[in-house]
């Protein structure tokens, strides 16, 4: 388990933690989908509009495609 930390405005969009989150790891952000507090949360999302809080985590679990 990586754990990656930020700081960033309350009102910027989640896109650009999700594109930082993937250049540094070296990944496909469309390959992840991403969950604070159990809910999945969508890119246009802002922390405000989560009542994401200083010290809170987003999880970023890896997709799995077919079946």
């Amino acid at each position: 388990t990586s754990k990656l930390f930020f700081k960033v405005s309350p009102t910027i969009k989640l896109k650009k933690i999700i594109q930082t989150f993937a250049k540094k790891m070296d990944v496909d952000s469309k390959s992840y989908v991403y969950f604070f507090d159990g809910e999945r949360i969508h890119e246009s999302n802002t922390p405000l509009q989560l009542e994401i809080q200083d010290g809170d985590s987003i999880e970023a679990k890896l997709t799995t495609h077919g079946g």
